[in-house]
């Protein structure tokens, strides 16, 4: 009758040991289930959306002559393009999105904000031929990475909707 109760009692804590230990492993995992022939190429730090944002693991792209890691995220039925890329030298975000906006965004200008990975730059495009809003584009520079992440088919956020998004930001390799 002790042996049944000690087996019991071990087979209980045991099974609790598992789940604890899967619980934890999903909590710390990285989030992002890159290819491994793409992993192997990437020489920066990877950023990719967390908790509210899937990730579609089929679009995941490495062009390799501009060491630049591609793949689409998506939430809430929009489809967010991200581009990333070591980070150039002498990088400045601001002067980088002034030079943009007059071009781009026919002067219409940008949005500076402060996220947990570091300053991004907010800003729309414009048709040439109408000055309608074609999309919205957000960029980041954190760690090392370039981070470009942009709206597609002509979506729009409001400054909140990007501002949770840059914040929902994680740090992968």
């Amino acid at each position: 009758m002790v042996a049944n109760s000690r087996l019991k009692l071990f087979s209980f804590l045991l099974a609790l040991l598992v789940v604890l230990l899967t619980g934890f492993w999903l909590m710390n995992r990285s989030g992002l289930a890159l290819p491994s022939d793409i992993k192997a190429n990437i020489n920066f730090k990877v950023v990719y959306p967390a908790k509210d944002y899937r990730i579609d693991n089929n679009s995941f792209q490495y062009l390799n002559e501009a060491d630049t890691l591609l793949y689409k995220a998506s939430a809430a039925g929009r489809i967010i393009s991200m581009s990333q890329q070591p980070t150039p030298d002498n990088f400045d975000l601001e002067k980088v999105v002034q030079g943009a906006s007059q071009t781009l965004t026919q002067g219409k200008g940008y949005t500076l904000i402060n996220t947990k990975l570091g300053q991004a730059a907010i800003t729309s495009f414009y048709s040439d031929k109408d000055l309608s809003k074609i999309s919205q584009s957000a960029i980041l520079e954190s760690n090392g990475t370039l981070v470009t992440a942009q709206l597609l088919n002509e979506q729009s956020w409001s400054q909140a909707d990007w501002e949770k998004f840059l914040n929902s930001l994680r740090l992968g390799k």
